[in-house]
């Protein structure tokens, strides 16, 4: 009987770590690009717009809340679907909003959220 001794494989050239080395790859650019272009007053969605179409945010987004839709209320910061259907719903029952401050009438609306709201909001009546 011979002592024949198994050879381990060498793992590193498996598909399973090429892989794993390909998802770990992708995660540390995301957070790159997430970590260069993120700060306290940019809105996150600006960091999933470079990742998914590779072009920098606009220099500064605008959006006016009389007449934007659940999408586009959506790349403000703190505002998230159910907060957009809600300003939608305020705007369409009591009318446009008139200056900034016209949004903390909106449930979940409060001093915090319009001060970060205040660079990236415009109000103008169509």
């Amino acid at each position: 009987m011979t002592n024949q001794e198994s050879t381990p494989s060498d793992w590193s050239k498996t598909p399973a770590a090429m892989v794993s080395t390909a998802i770990l790859g992708i995660a540390s650019i995301s957070g790159l690009i997430w970590s260069m272009t993120t700060t306290a007053a940019t809105p996150t969605v600006h960091t999933q717009q470079i990742i998914k179409t590779g072009q920098p945010p606009p220099a500064k987004l605008l959006v006016n809340i009389n007449t934007a839709g659940t999408n586009q209320l959506q790349l403000l910061p703190s505002i998230g679907p159910k907060l957009a259907q809600r300003i939608i719903d305020d705007r369409t029952e009591n009318g446009q909003f008139k200056s900034l401050k016209d949004l903390d009438r909106v449930k979940g609306i409060g001093p915090k959220t319009l001060k970060r709201l205040a660079d990236w909001v415009t109000i103008t009546t169509p």
